[in-house]
């Protein structure tokens, strides 16, 4: 509660008149002092018609009480944060696919690449009506396709990139962070990332250990396990280093998933992502909470009273 304070408080400017109303309201149903000038005392006190109790709730008073809850209500009291619901809709994700001569092995069928390729599709599929945008990087970074709900066209997009296709050979994987943070920066939402490699050079580790981005990196192992066969005519690669991999997924506050023959993967990936996203929501569009619609009910029940057929008069 040390964080209790009102979103609205200019509305409890209105203290100031309903202190005033209860002060002339109070004043008006006091029978005593109304009728206290007019007759004796000791008269006064047996003429008065009384249940036999000495105090009792009256609907001036219920008045009172529900004028200044309306007013805390509207002030908007508050003591906790969530998400906005506006963000909510805007999270995005960017995808960054190693285009490299290595992605073509074919430690898994048809390639690296390929197989990539494929588990995009796949999980677009799960998350539709995400906006995401694609990024290809070799020596050099390219945004393939910008910030789009289009999954079909998304997924096309990235089942025809080739390392021919890249102008410089090599592999950057800085450029394509940085690329991936202009493109939500320019968007202005939140999100996260998701790159698909086969593996990081020294070089790239020792960049990337004196960067830090606004937003979560969830890495995925675009090839086979350990000692998986790979056929005659296929590019011969060195095996993925997990543990380089684990050690820049966590540096970025992600997890490191390795790819599988079924579902299991994606649906893994999924949940990190998600997970992601509703930090990146919390953090790119947090508001206070407003409590005062927890009063709405207890204004409610109380203004029934006055649809009682003779509420009024049988107070008075």
């Amino acid at each position: 509660m040390t964080d209790f304070h009102f979103i609205r408080p200019y509305f409890l400017l209105a203290l100031i008149p309903m202190f005033l109303l209860s002060y002339f309201l109070l004043k008006r149903h006091n029978v005593l002092e109304l009728w206290g000038k007019i007759i004796a005392p000791h008269l006064l006190e047996h003429l008065l018609i009384s249940s036999g109790k000495k105090s009792r709730i009256r609907p001036h008073h219920l008045f009172i009480f529900a004028g200044f809850l309306s007013i805390f209500a509207l002030a908007g009291p508050t003591y906790e944060k969530e998400a906005s619901p506006f963000t909510e809709d805007q999270a995005a994700l960017v995808i960054i696919l190693k285009t490299t001569p290595s992605m073509l092995a074919q430690d898994v069928q048809p390639s690296r690449l390929s197989r990539s390729a494929q588990k995009i599709k796949d999980l677009l599929e799960l998350r539709k009506g995400t906006k995401t945008a694609l990024i290809a990087y070799a020596g050099s970074a390219h945004l393939v396709l910008p910030l789009t709900e289009d999954q079909k066209i998304l997924s096309h997009f990235a089942a025809e990139l080739d390392p021919s296709l890249m102008p410089k050979e090599g592999s950057s994987l800085v450029k394509a962070l940085d690329l991936a943070n202009k493109v939500l920066q320019e968007g202005k939402i939140p999100g996260t990332v998701l790159l698909m490699t086969d593996g990081i050079n020294p070089q790239e580790q020792k960049e990337l250990s004196q960067i830090k981005y606004p937003f979560a990196v969830q890495v995925y192992a675009s090839a086979g396990p350990p000692g998986a066969k790979t056929p005659i005519g296929s590019p011969l690669v060195q095996p993925v280093n997990e543990d380089d991999l684990k050690n820049i997924a966590q540096q970025f506050g992600g997890r490191l998933i390795k790819m599988t023959l079924d579902e299991k993967d994606l649906k893994e990936l999924n949940s990190n992502i998600e997970s992601s996203m509703q930090a990146s929501m919390k953090e790119g569009g947090e508001r206070w909470k407003d409590s005062g619609y927890a009063l709405v009910p207890i204004l409610l029940m109380l203004s029934l009273l006055w649809f009682r057929k003779g509420w009024e008069l049988n107070y008075e």
